[in-house]
C-alpha cells in the first residue's frame, strides 16, 4: 500500500517533504544566528542584505507549509469509519506475517485487542486510546507485544465463571457438570452496568488465557471444560486468536468435579 488513498501511502509521500522543511528551518536558524552576530558587533553594513535573506527564507517556509498542509488533507474519521482503516491494517499485518482477526466488536492480535473510534479519530489498545495511528508503526508495535509475557489473573476468573455457571444451571435446574452455552455466561457476567464494557471478544480472550495458563480448577475443586462447536447458532460462539496465530472457537462450558 503505497498510494494517497491509503494512510500509509499518505504518510510515506509526506515523510520527504518534512525532511526537506527541517533543512529550511536549519538553514533559518543558521541565518538568523548570522543576524544575531551581525547586531551584536555592529555591522550595519551586512545587517540589511541579511535581514532579506532571512525574508526570502521565511517566505519560502510559509509557502512550503501551506504546500504541505494542503497535501496532508486527510479525511481521517470517514477513512476510520468505512472500514478502509481496518481493511489496511490486516493488509499490513498479513504483509508482517502477524494473525490479525477481525469482528463485529473490534481487532484481535494476541494478546491485545484493537477497536477503532472514527468519532475519536483514535485506536484502543487494550483500553488504552492511543492517536498514533500509522498502521506500519501500529502492527509492529503489536507484533512486539504478541512476545512479551501477558499478566493475567486467572484465578478471580474463574470463580467469577463458575459463580455465573452456578447462577446459569440453577435457573435452568441442570445439575453440577450440565454444559452451559457461553453465551448465557457472558450475560450473567455483564449484567451489571459497571461491566457493560466488557466486550465479547475481551472474554474470548480471558478463556484462551486461562487456558494457555492452565487455570482449570477452582477452589471449590471443580474442574472447567471449554467447549467449541462449528455447528453452534450465530451468537453463541466466542472466537479468539492464540499465541501461535490460530483462531480459537469457544461455545459452551461446564463445571465438574476435579476426579470426574
Amino acid at each position: 500500500m503505497t498510494n494517497k488513498n491509503t494512510l500509509e501511502g499518505l504518510l510515506e509521500q509526506l515523510e520527504p517533504p518534512i525532511e526537506q522543511l527541517i533543512k529550511l528551518t536549519s538553514a533559518l536558524a543558521a541565518k538568523s544566528k548570522k543576524v544575531k552576530k551581525l547586531v551584536e558587533v555592529g555591522n550595519l553594513k551586512d545587517l540589511k542584505p541579511a535581514t532579506e535573506e532571512l525574508i526570502s527564507l521565511l517566505n519560502s517556509i510559509t509557502i512550503f507549509v501551506n504546500e504541505f498542509s494542503d497535501d496532508a488533507e486527510f479525511d481521517l474519521k470517514d477513512y476510520l469509519q468505512s472500514g478502509l482503516y481496518a481493511a489496511e491494517l490486516l493488509e499490513v499485518a498479513k504483509a508482517k506475517q502477524l494473525l490479525l482477526n477481525i469482528d463485529n466488536e473490534s481487532l484481535q492480535c494476541y494478546p491485545s485487542i484493537i477497536q477503532i473510534l472514527p468519532n475519536d479519530e483514535a485506536v484502543l489498545i487494550d483500553k488504552v486510546k492511543s492517536k498514533s495511528l500509522r498502521p506500519s508503526q501500529l502492527i509492529n508495535s503489536l507484533k512486539l507485544k504478541s512476545g512479551l509475557t501477558v499478566k493475567f489473573r486467572g484465578e478471580p476468573f474463574i470463580e467469577a465463571l463458575k459463580n455465573a455457571y452456578d447462577y446459569v444451571i440453577s435457573n435452568k435446574k441442570a445439575n453440577q457438570g450440565s454444559i452451559v452455552k457461553l453465551s448465557d455466561i457472558y450475560r450473567v457476567l455483564t449484567i451489571l452496568p459497571a461491566s457493560k464494557s466488557y466486550s465479547k471478544t475481551e472474554f474470548s480472550r480471558d478463556l484462551y488465557l486461562l487456558e494457555m495458563n492452565k487455570i482449570t480448577t477452582t477452589k471449590s475443586n471443580h474442574h472447567m471444560k471449554l467447549h467449541s462447536s462449528a455447528s453452534s447458532k450465530s451468537g453463541t460462539i466466542f472466537q479468539t486468536v492464540t499465541k501461535g496465530g490460530q483462531i480459537l472457537t469457544y461455545a459452551s462450558i461446564s463445571f465438574g468435579d476435579k476426579n470426574d
